[in-house]
This record gives structure tokens, sequence and C-alpha cells, in this order.
């Protein structure tokens, strides 16, 4: 009796979740695949671009590259400047043009079967960085900088700061090599944190931050962060501090590109789109003009 108690429950249950699906028809061109662009380009380097197609949500692994699409780079009224080679693995380069600051580009891909995509964006100006200050603290084993540069107040403009620190030891062959350590703290209210690790008493945590100059008045920023400084070891160390103006387009994807990773598995977080500025397809044409300097620690 208990048997067949169980499996009419089972029944209603299985009615219940039959009830409840609902079959959601896709547009046949939202489910194509389409050009993924990743492009991250700054002043007075070489513009580098991946190409790969779209795969949907259930696909595992890393997206197929493109490695026979032509590619154009053009300049903000989208006459062309010159043609990408690809170089293998999906990446292609143009060497013949450099980004110059304050100056808008574009790219437009083309592969059969797909649609072609374009998108621009720019090199905003270089920042003038006028003063970066250190001071050790001993007991903390941390490292305060302090660093200031000059803002357009004309303008709504868009930064990122980082900081590294490089530490070396000798290997078995008696050569210095350096190791990495970006991750470092702030407690300034105007940067968004890409990560959630963020302190009971208002510190930040993380290797890169972003703020615009909406929430500050005047042409003067101050930034100030602090970092392990290993203040007991006489190994060779050395800091390296990064300041960027970034395009709008580049700024928005950074930003909604940490928030989508920092909500990865977390079954209650509202899903993040990341912000794309190709037309057609996917992904990301963003431009930087980069100040940075190089600190040494005797």
């Amino acid at each position: 009796m208990k048997r067949i108690q169980l499996i009419g429950i089972s029944l209603v249950l299985l009615g219940v979740i039959a009830s409840c699906e609902k079959e959601i028809e896709l547009k046949q061109d939202e489910i194509d695949p389409r050009i993924v662009v990743n492009s991250i380009f700054s002043a007075n380097d070489t513009i580098w671009v991946e190409l790969s197609e779209s795969r949907n949500v259930l696909f595992e692994g890393a997206l197929p590259t493109i490695t026979d699409a032509t590619l154009q780079l053009m300049d903000g009224n989208g006459a062309v400047l010159g043609d990408f080679i690809h170089e293998s693995d999906g990446n292609y380069y143009i060497a013949s043009i450099i980004p110059v600051a304050g100056n808008q580009y574009g790219i437009k891909a083309s592969k059969d079967g797909f649609k072609s995509v374009n998108a621009f964006s720019s090199t905003p100006q270089l920042i003038s960085v006028t003063s970066i200050d250190t001071v050790s603290f001993i007991d903390a084993s941390e490292m305060e900088f302090t660093i200031k540069f000059t803002d357009d107040a004309t303008a709504t403009n868009f930064y990122s700061i980082s900081i590294a620190s490089y530490v070396g030891y000798l290997n078995e062959f008696g050569e210095i090599v350096y190791y990495e350590s970006n991750y470092f703290s702030t407690k300034e209210f105007y940067v968004i944190n890409g990560g959630g690790d963020i302190g009971g008493d208002g510190t930040k945590f993380d290797s890169e931050f972003y703020f615009s100059d909406e929430l500050l008045s005047g042409p003067n920023i101050s930034f100030k962060g602090r970092i392990n400084y290993l203040s007991d070891s006489e190994d060779p160390r050395f800091f390296v501090v990064k300041v960027a103006s970034l395009s709008e387009d580049l700024y928005k994807y950074k930003v909604t590109y940490a928030n989508y990773l920092n909500t990865q598995g977390s079954p209650f977080a509202e899903p993040v789109q990341v912000y794309s500025n190709v037309e057609n397809g996917f992904g990301i044409f963003g431009g930087s003009s980069i100040s940075s300097d190089t600190l040494f620690i005797e």
C-alpha cells in the first residue's frame, strides 16, 4: 500500500513540474554565431585584435577563433587607414599605424557566413601625473602611495589606477627573477572596486580601481593606496604605478566585466550584462592612454 502512495505522489510531482515548463522561442538571428572582438589598445602602442565566434550560454571551453577574416582599421570618419595581419590563433595586428592620443579609431571585420561588425573608440589625452609620494609603514609591512594628477574639469573623464610590486630572488642559475604582486588597497570613496573584497572599515582591495571625475571637483585629483612592502626583506624590489585615461567604452566594459567575474558562481546574484560596443557582434574595442612610473626601493 505504501508503495502505491509513493508512486501516486511521484506522478503528481511530475505533473506539476511539466505544467511549469514553458517553451521560449528564440529568433534565428539571436542564436546564429557572431563575430566576437577583443581589443584593448593604448596610445603609442601597436593595436592588436582577437577575433572569435560566439556560442550560446551553455557552451563550455574556449570560443573558436577566426583566422581568415578581413580586418581593417579606420579613422573616426570611417576612412580606411590600413589592413590588419593575422599572426596566429585569431590574433591580428597592424604595424603601419600607431594610435595617437586624442584621436578616434574604428575597426571593421568581415568573414563569410557572418554579419560584418564594426566598432569605434578613442585614445584619450595623456594624463599629467604631477607627483607620486611614498611613505613606508614598517609595522604593517605596507607602502602607502599618494598619486596626484591633473584632470580636465570641462569634460567627463574616466580613469583606472594600478600598483604592482616586483620582488626579486636568485634562482638556481644565480639570476635575479622577479615575481609580481598587484593586489593593493584604498579607502578613496570615488573608486569602483571590481571585486567583492571590501573590509568593514571601508577599505577596498583589488588589482585595479576605476572611477570617473563626476564625483570630484576641480582640476586636481589625489589617489591614496597601500601595497605590501616587505620591509624586512633585503631582496631587490621595485613598484610600477600606472594611471590610465580610459575611453567611456573601455570604462564601461572594465567595470561590467569585473562585476560579472565577481558574481560568477553565486546563485543569489543578479546576472550582469557585460558592456559591448561592437555593432552586429559582441566584445570590446576600447582605447586608453597610460602614464606609468617605476619606483626602485633600496
